[in-house]
């Protein structure tokens, strides 16, 4: 169905009230749409197709971020990433992501100094012309020392100033392993004017070249075992695993289950399992919906479903197709106590979003209340049991195909 002229003037009004720059009147206008997909691209609270289209989810989206003032993610708001020139917003969800996962390492606020810049901007402050801020990729922050923050393997650039304390974070493409990293002259600026690269020769692609980091015999990086909650969200090798096997959007749904995973405090070995779980039962995120309308399940009072429609209304959806008014209803009053705001009786389609569908996902293995059997109890300190570990979900059912799965995210966590 095609988004009216009452929707677009909607999504209009909402969008400016969170802070996105737009003429306050008009329908559907090739700048309305654009702003659209920069919201779509930096909301994080589940993937939303960047095309520009107000539609249901969307408009979900957009009215979730109004009520909250304006938040694109847990912690952050849009405005906050908005440029210092022309206010305009553009930020990607790969940097929150990081940033909310930098937040929890450091049990710490994160104030974001500078976030995008409009072209114009980037050019007063002397700022490359290649500069990630200009993508919605960069933010500009006080953080730890450099071999820290390399040390939580989030960030693919990464900038310090002379006392090696990290001003500058970026998620450009790379590998969060060996990011790229750099250090700002002693004659540069942190605050309204960021720190220029003008002075520093530069790589083919506008990247300060310089010497080695090395580290001021001060810093100490973190120590003790490493587990899946010191983990980057993004995990490339996993994502290479999953992308081997041609699966679309696979890095967003590995991301969020990651997110998930450490929330949970899962083990390494536990959020092999979840991501083996998710790779079989729904080929990573790929089959989020049942293909079947749901009219066999009507009528169903072992799921709840007492309601003439619950069948379709209620049907499979999620990484382990959660099914019936009664989980639902079970799922949505869980969610709530985790402190998510959501109705998934009032709005069954949120049970797609795959931040939502993450934590029932990781919640519901970890607690067993897919099958009475949990995840720990085959999967702990003591012991890994990969194959028998299928009975969380599905009895033995490809329970050694799984534990391979299994078997090869353990590798590359």
């Amino acid at each position: 169905m095609a988004t009216t002229d009452e929707q677009w003037q909607e999504a209009r009004a909402l969008l400016l009230d969170i802070g996105f720059q737009l003429e306050p009147t008009g329908g559907a206008t090739p700048g309305l749409a654009e702003v659209v997909a920069d919201f779509q691209r930096g909301w994080s609270r589940g993937w939303l197709k960047p095309d520009g289209d107000p539609g249901k989810i969307t408009m979900s989206a957009i009215e979730a971020s109004y009520a909250q003032r304006g938040a694109c993610s847990d912690n952050f708001s849009f405005d906050e990433f908005a440029s210092q020139g022309n206010r305009d917003i553009k930020v990607m969800s790969e940097l929150v992501l990081a940033l909310e996962a930098a937040r929890a390492e450091m049990g710490a606020p994160v104030r974001v100094m500078s976030g995008y810049r409009d072209p114009r901007h980037n050019r007063k402050v002397g700022g490359s012309p290649t500069s990630q801020h200009m993508s919605g990729l960069a933010a500009d922050v006080q953080f730890p020392t450099i071999d820290v923050v390399k040390s939580w393997g989030l960030f693919t650039g990464i900038g310090a100033n002379v006392d090696g304390q990290v001003v500058h974070v970026d998620v450009r493409p790379g590998d969060p392993q060996a990011p790229t990293m750099w250090q700002y002259l002693p004659n540069g600026t942190f605050g309204t004017v960021p720190q220029s690269w003008r002075d520093f020769p530069v790589t083919g692609d506008g990247i300060p070249a310089i010497d080695k980091w090395v580290a001021p015999e001060t810093t100490t990086a973190r120590s003790g075992p490493s587990t899946v909650a010191t983990r980057t969200p993004s995990a490339p090798n996993v994502v290479d695993f999953v992308d081997s096997k041609g699966i679309p959007n696979s890095r967003l749904h590995v991301e969020w289950i990651l997110q998930a995973s450490i929330g949970a405090e899962l083990s390494a070995a536990q959020t092999a399992y979840v991501l083996a779980t998710a790779l079989h039962e729904s080929r990573m995120g790929e089959w989020m919906e049942e293909h079947a309308s749901g009219e066999a399940y009507e009528g169903r009072l072992d799921l709840g479903n007492t309601q003439a429609g619950d069948g379709v209304r209620f049907k499979g959806r999620g990484y382990v197709q959660l099914t019936g008014r009664a989980n639902y209803l079970n799922w949505t009053k869980k969610l709530q106590q985790l402190g998510h705001d959501v109705d998934l009786v009032q709005n069954p389609e949120i049970a797609l979003e795959p931040n939502i569908a993450a934590v029932m996902l990781v919640r519901g293995m970890q607690s067993g209340s897919f099958t009475g059997r949990d995840l720990p109890f085959f999967i702990n300190d003591n012991s890994v049991d990969f194959e028998e570990a299928r009975r969380v979900v599905n009895g033995k059912d490809q329970a050694r195909k799984i534990a391979g799965y299994a078997k090869h995210f353990l590798n590359r966590l």
